[in-house]
Parts: C-alpha cells; sequence; structure tokens
C-alpha cells in the first residue's frame, strides 16, 4: 500500500514515517510531502500553481486520478502552534521564519476537499504534547489492516 505522510512543517510526518516504516519492515512506500504539500505551499506563498487557474485546475485532476487509481491513504499530522514553534526552536530554526500553523491547517483541509480524498483513506493525526510514536503508528496500522480486508483495532 501507498501511504503519504503530509502536513505542515514540525508536524512530526517525517518522525512518524519513520517510526511506522521500521514497526512494519518496510512492507509499504510510505513518502512526505507529495501532492497536497505542493498545492498548500504553492496557495501560501501565491505560487503560480496556485494562483494560475489553468496550472492549479490541472494539477487538482491529476491527483484526483492519482488518489482514483492508487487509493493512497494519506496520513495528515497537524499539531498546535505552541507545539510547533518548540520543535522547530529545538532543530535551532527560527519559529518566526515559519508558515502559520492555522493558516496552512486550513489550506490542508480545502485541498483535501478540492481532491476529494474519501474519509477512509485519510487519517489525521494530532501530535500535540508529543503523543507516544506507537500508539500513533497503530492507528495508521489498523486503518491499513481495514483497507486491506483484515481487521482494524
Amino acid at each position: 500500500m501507498v501511504i503519504v505522510f503530509e502536513g505542515p512543517d514540525a508536524s512530526g510526518k517525517d518522525v512518524l514515517r519513520n517510526v511506522f516504516m521500521q514497526r512494519t519492515s518496510y512492507a509499504h512506500t510510505a513518502v512526505t510531502r507529495f501532492g497536497l504539500s505542493q498545492l498548500v505551499y504553492s496557495a501560501y506563498f501565491k505560487r503560480p500553481l496556485w494562483t494560475v487557474p489553468l496550472q492549479r485546475r490541472a494539477y487538482v485532476d491529476m491527483l484526483k486520478k492519482f488518489t482514483r487509481v492508487v487509493k493512497p491513504l494519506t496520513v495528515f499530522t497537524y499539531a498546535t502552534q505552541d507545539a510547533v514553534d518548540a520543535r522547530v526552536k529545538s532543530r535551532g530554526e527560527d519559529p518566526a521564519l515559519q508558515p502559520s500553523v492555522m493558516a496552512t491547517y486550513t489550506l490542508y483541509k480545502q485541498v483535501i476537499s478540492m481532491v476529494g480524498i474519501p474519509d477512509k483513506l485519510l487519517v489525521m493525526i494530532d501530535t500535540t504534547g508529543d503523543p507516544p510514536l506507537t500508539t500513533l503508528s497503530e492507528v495508521v496500522e489498523s486503518r491499513i489492516r481495514t483497507l486491506e480486508g483484515g481487521h482494524g483495532k
């Protein structure tokens, strides 16, 4: 199965992806920041992919087809602004230079709707408070089992 980890900067998608891949012995194809992020950050920074309607429409159509044909599981990670700021500071970066969490979260919701990702192919994970990564990975693993016809927890 293809799993796409999406979400704002410092929301935990790379760390969660790494734990998930280790726990599942690399049995799936998992990537971070695929098509949704391209649209979100194009909108946020007013890039042509978003501001030129023809480009935006073509890209959204491509993502719709990808979703319909490949049926990837999209794992959307998010956290509060304070949690993201603390993570950004811990890696030596300036939080003031990061896009607003609320603005990008709103754009992600808009883009998810535009692409038409079905609820069964979407997992929303709040990483505020740094919950145990194994628990978060189990949520993803359970959804995969359900999608593949097994029994989720």
